[in-house]
């Protein structure tokens, strides 16, 4: 709807950008459950991502104990759906990555809308296709 409820940046140290995705979905479920949200719609860009916290994983994969942590999510008392969708289409989220690529902290909430972001917000909101940067 355009609201800004809460987001979050941070730096994981050196990482693949599939481990990147995967930590930001378990750190959004994380600071969802704090803030008792309980309908919770995770959006992502990375197919691959939303795949593997969807389907069954072997235990061997080197990403199995976050997906795990991820999937425990999803026994809990709330609703949770994940879905894909363009880095288009959630300019924030990718402005957010960046923020925390860059960062020195390893995770900052962002208590209101951060001054940059707020025509991007706004057009998110409102469907406006914008172009990659």
């Amino acid at each position: 709807m355009g609201n800004w409820l809460l987001g979050f940046s941070g730096f994981i140290g050196i990482a693949t950008s599939l481990q990147a995705e995967l930590h930001a979905i378990y750190n959004g479920l994380c600071l969802a459950m704090d803030r008792g949200f309980n309908n919770v719609i995770i959006e992502s860009d990375s197919t691959i991502a939303i795949g593997l916290v969807e389907h069954d994983i072997s235990p061997l994969h080197p990403y199995a104990p976050l997906i795990k942590k991820i999937r425990q999510f999803q026994n809990m008392d709330w609703t949770i759906a994940f879905h894909h969708t363009l880095r288009e289409g959630n300019e924030c989220a990718d402005w957010l990555a960046k923020k925390g690529a860059t960062s020195d902290v390893s995770l900052k909430i962002w208590h209101s809308c951060p001054p940059q972001l707020s025509n991007v917000l706004i057009a998110d909101a409102s469907g406006v296709a914008r172009l990659r940067a």
